[in-house]
């Protein structure tokens, strides 16, 4: 019985050390951390193409790159992005309104879609190109 409880004592020592001493998680390494904070409107409309104002705001604490950003149906339909490219810095807080358009590959379109992608190419901390895809519904 006299061995057991000093073993029992360095167990619970060696336990107490190991679980104090890892390093706690830092918030730079959430990878559920928001990044930007999208709004959808439905801008203008004709047979062939669709325009959409997009507000897109960072909502993190990094600073932004932004090379591009499309909307892309999330129904498979006839129609292709025609994305804004132009290159802008979004700072942390900062917000941004673009107009981008999708387009018929052929004729006109039977309606336009509801729910669509908003897909934002964007560097942080001039590291290689990111991408973030968001499910957005379009407001009319």
């Amino acid at each position: 019985m006299r061995r057991v409880i000093p073993f029992a004592v360095l167990l619970i020592v060696m336990l107490a050390t190991a679980c104090t001493s890892s390093a706690p998680a830092s918030d730079d390494d959430d990878p559920n951390e928001r990044q930007f904070a999208i709004v959808v409107h439905a801008a203008g409309e004709t047979s062939s193409a669709a325009t959409y104002n997009v507000s897109i705001a960072n909502v993190s604490k990094d600073t932004f790159d932004v090379r591009s950003v499309s909307i892309v149906p999330v129904q498979q339909l006839p129609l292709y992005p025609l994305p804004y490219t132009s290159r802008f810095v979004l700072e942390p807080g900062q917000e941004r309104s673009l107009i981008t358009e999708l387009r018929t590959l052929r004729g006109t379109a039977d309606g336009w879609p509801d729910e669509v992608y908003v897909d934002v190419t964007f560097v942080r901390h001039g590291n290689a190109t990111e991408s973030h895809r968001e499910r957005m519904f379009v407001t009319r």
